[in-house]
């Protein structure tokens, strides 16, 4: 009977949340919408610059800014949720996110700082540390090819480690 411990008090019971191979399964389209959504800023923000480039527009786009925000978001928070690259029977879908996450980090860092509204150049410095680290912990797992990768000629950033 739930009434048996009823003491009056708004007690919320806790229950165990058990991640498992299903559950990684749900994550890999839940993980692809949210890359696909900051790819599809990141290729606006990617036109914008190219007509302010060629005199179409004199407005300054902020549409770099919320592609880094909502690249970091998804990244970010799929590193961090990792049992669906750990506890997986599809390496190949685990392959999927990692060439994903590859391909948005490499468009988004083509843009310059100032685009992606960083003040100092030890913010890139950092997010590329970051990231560094999010590729070291990504190659730890076996089955994992080639980890995370995020080179730009571009503007001369490549790995930084520590």
């Amino acid at each position: 009977n739930d009434n048996d411990n009823d003491n009056g008090d708004d007690v919320v019971t806790a229950s165990l949340i058990v991640l498992n191979t299903y559950t990684s399964w749900c994550m890999y389209p839940i993980i692809a919408k949210q890359i696909r959504n900051a790819t599809r800023e990141i290729n606006m923000a990617t036109k914008a610059i190219q007509s302010q480039a060629t005199g179409a527009s004199s407005i300054i786009p902020t549409i770099a800014k919320t592609a880094l925000h909502l690249t970091l978001a998804a990244i970010l928070a799929c590193d961090e949720c990792d049992h669906w690259r750990i506890d997986t029977d599809a390496p190949e879908e685990c392959d999927k996110v990692a060439k994903k996450v590859s391909k948005i980090l490499t468009n988004l860092l083509y843009f310059e700082d100032s685009e992606l509204g960083l003040v100092d150049d030890r913010s890139r410095k950092a997010l590329l540390v970051r990231l560094g680290r999010m590729n070291s912990d990504w190659n730890k797992i076996e089955w994992m090819d080639y980890g995370i990768t995020f080179r730009n000629k571009r503007n001369g950033y490549y790995y930084y480690y520590y």
